[in-house]
């Protein structure tokens, strides 16, 4: 029975061998009599195949497959059911700004894993934004991250290259932070000045209200102008100008060059029509044309900007104009997978301007993604050959080659573009879509958008850049540049016309400020009304000299002491009047720096659809008058800005008060310098040198 069963087990086996060998031996014989067929690549199909037999005996015939032994192709036709719809993108502008803003929430509640999450999202979603780029930064530099910083600062450079519309931005957020930081400057350099030429103001307000012939200084006399300005509120700018005048005019020390150079930077940065400021205003409008095509040729697809771009392209009559919105609406359609409706309009624009680079690398993508490679890489190979410097084109065109199997030429064609500053991104490497790999829709190019710029820029007022912050610089029936610059023509036409003033105006003996009708000259040298009521009564000239020496000792004492105080007081002050304007500078600069930093640097920080602080509504401010800074962007009072603004004003005080022991050494001490006659008797005279 075990051997039966043994036996009826083999051939079993054996049986259902033979069934399996059967198929696989009628296989190998239907192979063996059937023609070869030609394998299909990948993405390509043959309109016209070249012979099989000739195909395959060459191949045999050379040695290893290359390129140069595939048969020649006459045409190439991607399968339809291999097309895209919607085109992939290497970037997600859309999803950046939103984790930008998550990020920036976060700072904003303290929640330092946030930030870096969202952060982290927003650079992966889309890493060429500039707002991104420079808050990495600003978050390395809290954290102390050196690597990320040294990697952020050119990747923000690079970005803001090619993107004019952030430039725009920049170019007011500039214009903006250098109105504030110059009117902190030019506050603490006056109230500098005003303390250093005290006695002298005083003198020439009492000499200007008193009749009397000394002329002795009432201390309490400078205060009026001042006062009596701010009671007309004239606007911040508008004080500082007119407070102006009198120091710039009577001031003979270099300060006054100090003044008159702040005074002439303020009065660029107000003037509103420089050609670049000029034009950079459109791109801070959400609702202008610059801006629509700026968000059309970045965003996703969006239902509302094709119908924004379609009525102004019904109304455009200019032929460039219709050229930039004809290829913006063309992106917008083919991100849609709209592509024969995108196609038309391109070959619209480029009707117009045949060497329009976006609508020329765009009709490219649009046959790429709908399967016909040879079309697109002719379009590729023309839109490099009219802009060999554009790296999209170069990207796109490595794509294509890659399609065909063209390894060598893709990669050559990424290396350019490499070269010529584009880079794809991590997606680039790993973004596969039923095939196809993304290519790149450039936007405008820069003169596209500076051309926008000139034609839109008219449109807007003069002065709307600062339009928030026109009741705290100026006075609002004057424009600034006109509240600056008229009192600087003012000045000007007095210094002119005055000419240098003839004499000395301080004592030659104690320093005290002097004029024409105060002076008293002995000798030839002009003395106070105190210097000379000395001469005239004293006995002999030892005593003379005795008692001038005393009065300039006295007096030099108490001006050293006085520099000395005023330094401490206000940093700069005590330099300013001892004539060291450098010194003076540095000073007043580190604590203008901080004050900036501390009061203002943060409502330019960004994370708002505006990115200026000084065109927004008033209830968007902390107070429309008094403080015209979004409120919104108050980032708290640990925030990095305010921080680093606390600190240096920290360091410029104690600055201040090392300062008063170093000026009492670098002050000379008095002596007198008036000649003592030993014959001649003490004949004092009033106006001597004017007779």
């Amino acid at each position: 029975m075990r051997t039966f069963n043994r036996l009826h087990s083999g051939s079993a086996m054996s049986g259902a061998g033979s069934l399996i060998l059967v198929p696989v031996l009628f296989g190998i014989l239907l192979a063996a009599t059937t023609p070869v067929l030609g394998i299909q690549a990948p993405l390509d199909t043959l309109k016209t195949p070249a012979p099989v037999d000739q195909a395959v005996a060459a191949a045999a015939a050379v040695g290893p497959m290359s390129r140069s032994n595939l048969p020649a192709i006459t045409a190439t036709q991607v399968p339809n059911h291999r097309a895209t719809g919607r085109p992939p993108r290497l970037e997600d502008p859309q999803s950046a700004q939103l984790h930008y803003r998550i990020a920036r929430r976060a700072a904003l509640a303290g929640d330092p894993a946030g930030v870096d999450q969202n952060l982290a999202r927003a650079m992966e979603a889309s890493g060429s934004q500039p707002d991104i780029v420079l808050w990495q930064g600003l978050q390395a530099v809290k954290s102390f991250d050196t690597g990320v910083f040294l990697k952020a600062v050119p990747r923000f450079v690079l970005a803001l290259v090619h993107s004019p519309v952030d430039q725009g931005r920049l170019l007011i957020g500039l214009q903006q932070a250098g109105v504030l930081a110059t009117a902190i400057f030019w506050s603490l350099l006056l109230a500098a000045l005003y303390f250093a030429n005290w006695r002298y103001l005083a003198h020439d307000m009492t000499a200007l209200m008193l009749r009397s012939r000394s002329h002795f200084p009432m201390r309490w006399l400078p205060f009026l102008p001042p006062l009596i300005l701010l009671a007309f509120l004239p606007g911040w700018l508008a004080f500082l100008a007119l407070a102006s005048v009198p120091l710039a005019v009577r001031c003979r020390t270099r300060g006054r060059w100090l003044l008159v150079a702040t005074w002439m930077v303020a009065l660029v940065l107000v003037f509103p029509w420089w050609p670049p400021l000029r034009q950079a205003v459109p791109t801070i409008d959400p609702e202008s044309e610059v801006a629509t095509l700026h968000r059309a040729c970045t965003s996703g697809p969006m239902a509302s900007l094709r119908t924004s771009l379609t009525d102004r392209l019904a109304k455009a009559q200019n032929p460039a104009q219709q050229v930039r919105l004809l290829t913006a609406l063309a992106i917008q359609e083919a991100r849609s997978g709209a592509y024969d409706s995108s196609n038309r309009h391109l070959d619209a624009a480029l009707a117009m301007q045949p060497d329009c680079l976006p609508a020329q690398v765009a009709k490219g993508n649009n046959v790429y993604y709908q399967g016909r490679l040879d079309t697109a890489m002719k379009l590729y190979k023309q839109a490099v050959q009219d802009h060999p410097n554009c790296g999209e084109a170069h990207y796109n065109l490595a794509q294509v080659y890659f399609r065909k199997l063209f390894v060598p030429e893709a990669t050559a064609e990424l290396e350019t573009s490499r070269k010529l500053g584009f880079d794809p991104g991590p997606k680039a490497v790993t973004q596969v879509q039923k095939g196809y790999a993304a290519v790149v829709y450039p936007g405008l190019t820069r003169s596209s958008y500076l051309d926008a710029c000139r034609d839109e820029a008219p449109t807007y007022a003069a002065q709307i850049t600062l339009a928030a912050w026109i009741p705290l610089l100026g006075l609002p029936a004057l424009p600034l540049y006109a509240t600056v610059g008229l009192p600087l023509l003012l000045t000007i036409m007095i210094i002119m016309g005055k000419g240098p003033e003839k004499g000395p105006r301080e004592c030659a003996n104690c320093g005290v400020p002097l004029c024409g009708i105060c002076r008293k000259v002995r000798d030839g040298a002009s003395m106070c009304a105190v210097c000379g009521e000395i001469a005239q009564r004293a006995q002999s000239e030892m005593i003379l000299a005795t008692l001038l020496k005393n009065r300039s000792r006295s007096e030099g004492m108490a001006t050293t002491q006085r520099i000395a105080l005023l330094g401490r007081l206000l940093p700069g002050t005590g330099h300013l009047a001892g004539g060291r304007l450098g010194a003076a500078w540095l000073r007043l600069s580190l604590l203008a720096g901080g004050l900036f930093l501390m009061a203002a640097s943060w409502a330019f920080g960004g994370g708002s659809t505006l990115a200026t602080a000084a065109v927004r509504l008033p209830a968007e401010l902390i107070n429309p008058q008094w403080c015209p800074l979004p409120a919104a962007l108050w980032p708290g009072w640990t925030a990095l800005p305010f921080l680093v603004g606390m600190a240096l004003v920290v360091v410029a005080g104690l600055i201040a008060l090392t300062d008063g022991r170093r000026l009492y050494r670098v002050q000379p001490d008095r002596y007198s310098l008036i000649p003592v006659a030993a014959v001649e008797d003490v004949v004092p005279s009033y106006n001597a040198s004017l007779r």
